[in-house]
C-alpha cells in the first residue's frame, strides 16, 4: 500500500494563537541546527537500518521535544505561554502536544514523520 504524504492543515488566520504557531513552525524548519544526540550507528549495511527504526524514531521524537522546549525564548519571546510546554505522547496521534501542565489544555499538536522526506519549494 503506498504511503501518502502528510496533509498540512493550518489554523485560521484569526486564531489568537496563530503568531505562536507561526513561530513554532518556523523553528521546526531549522531544528537540525539544535538537534543533539549521543547515538552513533556504524558497522551495519544500509539495507539493515530498518532494524533501528523504532529506536531512532523514539530518539528523534524525544530530541525534537527537548529542542523545542529549549528554544522557548524564540517561540515565546514575551512569556505569554509560561505554563505551556511541548510534550511527547508515544503511540498516539499526534506525536507532540503543546499543553498547559496544570490544566492539560492543549493548543495544538505536531505529528512527526522522521521517515517522510520532502523538499521545500
Amino acid at each position: 500500500m503506498p504511503v501518502n504524504a502528510p496533509s498540512r492543515r493550518e489554523p485560521p488566520a484569526a486564531w489568537e494563537h496563530r503568531p505562536l504557531w507561526t513561530r513554532v513552525r518556523e523553528i521546526t524548519s531549522r531544528l537540525e541546527g539544535h538537534f543533539k544526540s549521543t547515538i552513533t550507528v556504524g558497522g551495519i549495511n544500509a539495507t539493515e537500518i530498518y532494524s533501528f527504526g523504532e529506536v531512532l524514531g523514539l530518539i528523534i521524537e524525544s530530541e525534537i521535544v527537548k529542542s523545542l522546549n529549549d528554544l522557548r525564548d524564540e517561540w515565546d519571546p514575551y512569556g505569554k505561554y509560561k505554563k505551556y510546554a511541548f510534550v511527547r505522547q508515544p503511540q498516539t496521534f499526534p506525536d507532540v502536544l503543546f499543553t498547559d501542565a496544570t490544566s492539560k489544555d492543549t493548543l495544538f499538536g505536531i505529528e512527526l514523520k522522521s521517515w517522510y522526506s520532502h523538499g521545500n519549494k
